[in-house]
């Protein structure tokens, strides 16, 4: 009784501890593009609204979209409060793993996992995120949870199919809240069946219709998800241009999975090596807060794989094979893939190596072990880099200088040309110039507004003319003819990451051939950034010719300068 007592009292204080390491700083974070995308996709008037739009225009399943439209209808459209959706999911995981893994394994392995999902800063990062990043490990531990109960079957159990049925509504959820969940529910029927067939044959049909639902029930959604596919294939840019990826990206997972540092989370870098760490941190550095944590992690998985538990085994095999797959549909360029495209396994792995450690029975040793593997976590949460801190976002820090050193007035017109139509959920009342070159360049063979901005046929001319595009000063020209003398327009320039320097631009675009169908993936990432440097100096081009630059302001953002001009 003492000892359920002491594991419960633990239990309940680390739960606290997450959600105060979840929740410190949250008024002081601000929604990112990605963010603003949820919040603009949610924030109608309609949940039927939010459900069409979400099918018809974005990869992504309606699930999420829908909790963050009723999430706003009870709570608002304060920054803070939409986040505390994440960080209540992110905060379940903690307190579902525990019993997930104290019924699975053992005792010893979910006071591990309370500690180690505790202070893990992937987990962190993302629970202030309004994105499903932190409902998908909760979902991937539920699933895994339902899965190995109905992969135990042998002659001596029966197929429970209750435990089918929640399986299948847990998968669904998973399927219908993330675009790629097909492939991991897939897996994971594949590795279940030849368990089920090597242990009682006889439960092989009831466990191939339990998933049969579930794949039914899919088909609705798969028919939108190929038509908007279609769509984002039309582009002479892909998504995919975006996101470089080779087999090295594995490292960069199990640094992001098991080390409190953080990499490339936003896209994946090109020759990525552990090593490369010793250049930004001394050898003690390195060994305290990459290796060691990696080396313990990797050690906790190997014993868990070595006691032959099955449940175990399952675990591994179904997120392995899942996450081997996504790799080679990246090298296939089919879809792009990064930490928070498998982040669903996250919360099972750090059960596995909680499992592991807690078969080391000398316990002087395990308490060594675990200091060592949590430590970095803890020591890193005090930075001034810490996931645990508050982060603005371009869109808002934009809104700031706008509002509080340009002090714009709702006469000014504002031209953002990368989702700058989000800024209105900070700046509400101002007018928008709507031109946006993502959707120029991914959608629709460059059409936006019923206009063809590039040929896609002549992409070398067009990135190598000096002069602004017709149809861009065209385009333009219809909302610089609505201002009238002394009226402002200011110039949002974002994401410098894809602008080309002016110094180097002519020589990087005169290296590759626009033009060519077999550009590699590198290639493809720099015709993007090509183009989309070409088409924001047309811009400015055409603002310089017409307005009056007047002051350029630079926003707390790093990757924001913003141009103001005046009516002359």
């Amino acid at each position: 009784m003492k000892k359920h007592t002491c594991t419960t009292l633990y239990l309940v204080i680390f739960c606290i501890i997450a959600l105060i390491l979840r929740a410190y700083h949250i008024t002081d974070k601000t929604l990112w593009v990605d963010e603003l995308y949820v919040f603009n996709l949610a924030n109608h008037s309609s949940v039927l609204t939010t459900i069409s739009q979400t099918l018809t225009t974005d990869l992504h399943a309606p699930v999420f979209f829908v909790m963050v439209h009723y999430w706003i209808k009870l709570f608002g459209t304060q920054d803070s409060l939409l986040l505390v959706l994440p960080v209540m999911f992110s905060w379940l995981m903690i307190a579902t793993g525990w019993f997930v893994c104290k019924k699975l394994f053992n005792t010893s392995a979910a006071v591990i996992y309370t500690l180690l999902a505790t202070f893990n800063c992937l987990e962190i990062y993302y629970a202030k995120e309004l994105k499903f990043y932190s409902l998908l490990p909760l979902l991937g531990l539920l699933s895994f949870y339902f899965f190995s109960k109905i992969t135990e079957v042998d002659t001596t159990k029966t197929f429970c199919k209750k435990d089918a049925l929640w399986l299948a509504l847990i998968n669904l959820l998973i399927i219908y809240t993330f675009n790629i969940g097909i492939i991991f529910v897939f897996i994971q029927f594949l590795t279940g069946l030849c368990f089920v067939l090597y242990k009682n044959k006889t439960a092989v049909k009831k466990f191939v219709i339990s998933f049969l639902c579930t794949f039914v029930l899919y088909l609705p959604y798969f028919y939108f998800q190929i038509n908007t596919l279609k769509s984002s294939k039309s582009g002479i840019c892909t998504i995919t241009d975006l996101f470089y990826f080779d087999f090295s990206f594995i490292q960069i997972l199990f640094q992001n999975f098991f080390t409190p540092l953080l990499d490339n989370l936003g896209n994946n870098q090109i020759n990525y090596n552990i090593f490369s760490n010793i250049q930004s941190l001394n050898i003690a550095g390195f060994l305290f807060f990459i290796l060691i944590p990696l080396a313990i992690s990797v050690f906790g998985i190997y014993k868990a794989i070595a006691s032959k538990n099955t449940k175990n085994l399952l675990l591994i095999i179904w997120s392995s094979v899942s996450i081997l797959a996504m790799c080679i549909l990246a090298q296939l360029d089919i879809v792009p893939v990064l930490t928070r495209y498998v982040i669903i396994f996250h919360a099972i792995l750090i059960m596995s190596v909680s499992y592991g450690l807690s078969l080391i029975k000398n316990k002087k040793a395990l308490f060594v072990t675990i200091c060592l593997i949590a430590l970095p976590f803890i020591t890193t949460l005090i930075s001034p880099h810490s996931p645990a801190l508050g982060r603005s976002s371009a869109h808002s820090d934009a809104a700031a200088v706008l509002k509080n050193a340009a002090h714009i007035k709702n006469t000014d017109f504002v031209l953002m040309p990368y989702m700058g139509q989000f800024l209105y959920k900070y700046l509400p009342d101002s007018k928008y110039i709507d031109f946006q070159i993502d959707e120029i360049l991914f959608k629709d063979n460059a059409q936006f507004s019923g206009k063809t901005f590039i040929n896609s046929n002549n992409l070398n001319d067009f990135a190598r003319t000096k002069q602004p595009s017709a149809v861009v000063e065209e385009y333009l020209s219809e909302y610089l003819s609505l201002m009238k003398k002394g009226d402002r327009l200011f110039f949002v320039q974002s994401y410098l990451a894809y602008v080309i320097r002016d110094d180097i631009y002519i020589e990087v675009s005169n290296n590759i051939d626009l033009d060519a169908k077999n550009l590699n993936k590198t290639q493809k990432a720099v015709r993007f950034r090509i183009l989309y440097t070409k088409m924001q100096s047309d811009i400015l081009a055409v603002l310089r010719k017409n307005l009056k630059l007047t002051h350029i302001y630079n926003a707390q953002s790093m990757d924001l300068k913003i141009y103001e001009f005046e009516k002359f």
